[in-house]
Protein backbone atom coordinates (compact mmCIF):
# COMPACT_ATOMS: atom_id res chain seq x y z
CA UNK A 1 0.00 0.00 0.00
CA UNK A 2 1.14 3.46 -0.96
CA UNK A 3 0.98 6.50 0.99
CA UNK A 4 -0.10 9.40 -0.23
CA UNK A 5 2.02 12.69 0.04
CA UNK A 6 0.17 15.22 2.26
CA UNK A 7 -0.60 18.34 0.39
CA UNK A 8 0.66 21.53 2.55
CA UNK A 9 -1.56 24.40 3.60
CA UNK A 10 -1.31 27.91 3.03
CA UNK A 11 -0.98 30.47 5.53
CA UNK A 12 -1.62 34.26 5.41
CA UNK A 13 0.80 35.68 7.97
CA UNK A 14 0.81 39.41 8.88
CA UNK A 15 4.43 40.83 10.37
CA UNK A 16 4.48 44.29 12.05
CA UNK A 17 7.83 46.58 11.64
CA UNK A 18 6.98 49.63 13.14
CA UNK A 19 4.27 51.65 10.99
CA UNK A 20 4.51 48.98 8.36
CA UNK A 21 2.93 45.75 7.88
CA UNK A 22 3.80 43.24 5.75
CA UNK A 23 2.07 40.10 4.78
CA UNK A 24 3.45 36.34 3.18
CA UNK A 25 1.48 33.61 1.91
CA UNK A 26 3.14 30.48 2.73
CA UNK A 27 3.10 26.64 2.07
CA UNK A 28 3.18 24.48 5.01
CA UNK A 29 1.99 21.75 7.20
CA UNK A 30 1.41 23.54 9.95
CA UNK A 31 1.72 27.61 10.92
CA UNK A 32 4.82 27.25 12.68
CA UNK A 33 6.33 26.29 10.03
CA UNK A 34 4.63 29.09 8.20
CA UNK A 35 6.04 31.38 10.34
CA UNK A 36 9.94 29.80 10.11
CA UNK A 37 9.77 29.93 6.54
CA UNK A 38 8.89 33.81 6.33
CA UNK A 39 11.37 34.86 8.67
CA UNK A 40 13.88 32.34 6.04
CA UNK A 41 12.28 34.54 3.30
CA UNK A 42 12.79 37.76 5.22
CA UNK A 43 10.35 38.91 6.46
CA UNK A 44 11.08 41.51 9.24
CA UNK A 45 8.89 42.54 12.26
CA UNK A 46 6.65 41.11 14.94
CA UNK A 47 3.97 38.22 14.05
CA UNK A 48 0.55 39.59 14.24
CA UNK A 49 -1.50 37.07 12.88
CA UNK A 50 -1.80 34.08 10.69
CA UNK A 51 -4.71 32.30 9.15
CA UNK A 52 -4.93 29.22 6.94
CA UNK A 53 -6.03 29.31 3.39
CA UNK A 54 -8.66 26.97 2.54
CA UNK A 55 -8.12 24.70 -0.51
CA UNK A 56 -10.62 26.91 -2.57
CA UNK A 57 -9.10 30.14 -1.70
CA UNK A 58 -5.32 28.86 -1.84
CA UNK A 59 -5.95 27.89 -5.63
CA UNK A 60 -7.13 31.83 -6.22
CA UNK A 61 -3.35 33.18 -5.23
CA UNK A 62 -1.10 34.28 -7.64
CA UNK A 63 1.67 31.55 -7.59
CA UNK A 64 4.12 34.17 -8.22
CA UNK A 65 2.56 36.00 -4.92
CA UNK A 66 3.37 32.81 -2.47
CA UNK A 67 6.96 33.15 -0.66
CA UNK A 68 7.11 37.09 -1.42
CA UNK A 69 6.61 39.44 0.87
CA UNK A 70 3.97 41.81 0.29
CA UNK A 71 3.52 45.41 1.08
CA UNK A 72 0.21 46.76 2.60
CA UNK A 73 -0.91 47.92 -0.94
CA UNK A 74 0.10 44.49 -2.71
CA UNK A 75 -1.54 42.18 -0.25
CA UNK A 76 -4.78 44.47 -0.41
CA UNK A 77 -4.44 43.83 -4.37
CA UNK A 78 -4.21 39.83 -3.32
CA UNK A 79 -7.10 40.46 -1.06
CA UNK A 80 -10.02 41.69 -3.42
CA UNK A 81 -8.48 39.00 -5.99
CA UNK A 82 -9.85 35.95 -3.38
CA UNK A 83 -13.23 37.88 -2.85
Amino acid sequence: MRAEAAVPGFFWLVFKNGRDLSVIIQPAGAIIAARMRALLAGVEGEFQEGHELDAKTAKKVPKGMIGRVLSRKGATAILTKLD
